[in-house]
């Protein structure tokens, strides 16, 4: 089973490594995730998202910074992984979720972030699930405040 469960987590990152850099990657268990794969944190998380739907698992939150390669990978699915809660709500209770799309004038990201902040600052940006069944709600204003909270400190630290 440890071996079946190996190959499904191979195709698994190689698909995702496939998709990023639209040509065919070799991904082998010590394959590093960061240096070989070029997976950057958000990356990482839609890797442990789609482990998770493939093996209706949960791994732990620290699999994101701690794992190095598919084979760390496989040892938190095969010794911490719980079995999944139900799906997270497709919708906010009582209000179904309207597309959201990108401003088009928008040049950046922190410009796209300031156009939704501004036409609807309490519109639930992201829904983040814990170990635990824990969850916090991040709407525009408060994804806006935390990153000018976090720019403010980098510029008292002298980052221009």
């Amino acid at each position: 089973m440890f071996e079946d469960r190996g190959e499904a987590l191979l195709r698994i990152v190689e698909e995702l490594a496939n998709e990023l850099r639209r040509e065919r990657v070799r991904v082998t268990l010590d394959s590093s995730l960061e240096g070989d794969l070029g997976f950057d944190s958000l990356t990482r998380m839609e890797l442990l998202l789609r482990i998770e739907r493939a093996f209706s698992a949960s791994l732990p939150d620290l699999a994101l910074t701690t794992a190095l390669t598919p084979r760390d990978l496989l040892r938190l699915l095969r010794a911490e992984a719980q079995p999944l809660a139900a799906e997270p709500p497709a919708e906010v209770p009582g209000r179904a979720l309207e597309e959201v799309s990108a401003p088009a004038d928008a040049a950046t990201l922190i410009a796209a972030l300031d156009r939704h902040a501004d036409a609807h600052p309490d519109r639930l940006h992201v829904h983040l699930y814990g170990e635990g069944g824990s969850e916090e709600k991040i709407t525009y204003a408060a994804l806006r405040g935390g990153a000018r909270r976090a720019a403010a400190a980098l510029r008292e630290r002298g980052l221009e």
